[in-house]
């Protein structure tokens, strides 16, 4: 496997110089930018909870910094396994 990687990494080369290194940072700009998309979808639905469970008369403050400790350390888990 990692000879054909190699292998394939080399024809890119010749192709294109630098076009490895260029593909791996470009996918890893996109795998940051989707999981940090993502986390922001969860916070502004973290948000809006918040605010119905303090229209209800209940205290947020406590579950919130729980979900919001819970899901930041859920993106950085994935985007660390994703690079």
């Amino acid at each position: 496997m990692n000879e054909e990687i190699t292998r394939k990494s080399a024809e890119y080369e010749e192709f294109r110089p630098g076009f490895a290194v260029e593909a791996a940072r470009i996918a890893t700009v996109v795998t940051i930018d989707d999981e940090w998309k993502a986390l922001l979808q969860k916070m502004d639905a973290l948000k809006q909870t918040v605010g119905l469970a303090a229209y209800k008369g209940s205290e947020p403050l406590r579950s919130i910094k729980c979900k919001v400790s819970e899901c930041t350390r859920k993106w950085r888990t994935n985007t660390r396994l994703g690079l």
